[in-house]
């Protein structure tokens, strides 16, 4: 429970990091209408390296919440009472899955704020930041799968995640 407080409160650290790092470069102009067109580039630029946080969050911290309950469930001894109650396999491993996805849906909650300040100042479309959320959703639910399946042929967590990052690596230098 204390890593779950521990991952929100770097994710917002990182965040308002990028915050400050773009807040720090604004120079104080005269003219007001400078002056909101450098908020608008700063957010604008800020909204660039949260979509990228977003993505980063989605594909390596998802992996590891998937793969950790399943081997957690192993390691416990409490995936052969699993396997042998009269859920089905499907079931099982949507309900990892879902798991999963919540605690990565947690992060994400956490970024609408920053999220909807750049809406506020209009250096973002609403509609390109449900479409940047939605993609790093569909980021998170393929690695946290692709996670769940190496967890299931590797005995060890660091294994099956090494593994899960190493295919996860070569999907995203695929060239489109």
């Amino acid at each position: 429970r204390g890593s779950r407080w521990l991952v929100r409160a770097i994710y917002v650290v990182v965040l308002f990091g990028l915050l400050w790092i773009g807040w720090h470069e604004l120079g104080m102009g005269s003219n007001q209408g400078t002056m909101v067109q450098a908020i608008r580039q700063v957010l604008t630029r800020f909204h660039g390296g949260f979509a990228i946080c977003q993505l980063l969050v989605a594909s390596l911290l998802g992996p590891v919440f998937a793969a950790g309950s399943l081997i957690e469930e192993r390691t416990g001894r409490t995936l052969m009472l699993i396997l042998a109650s009269r859920m089905a396999e499907k079931e099982l491993v949507s309900a990892k899955l879902c798991a999963a996805m919540s605690r990565v849906g947690d992060l994400f909650l956490i970024g609408i704020p920053f999220s909807a300040i750049c809406v506020l100042f209009g250096a973002v479309q609403p509609e390109a930041v449900v479409a940047e959320l939605l993609l790093a959703a569909l980021v998170a639910l393929a690695s946290s799968a692709l996670a769940l399946l190496m967890a299931v042929w590797c005995r060890r967590l660091v294994d099956s995640l090494v593994f899960t990052y190493v295919v996860l690596g070569l999907w995203f230098s695929l060239p489109m």
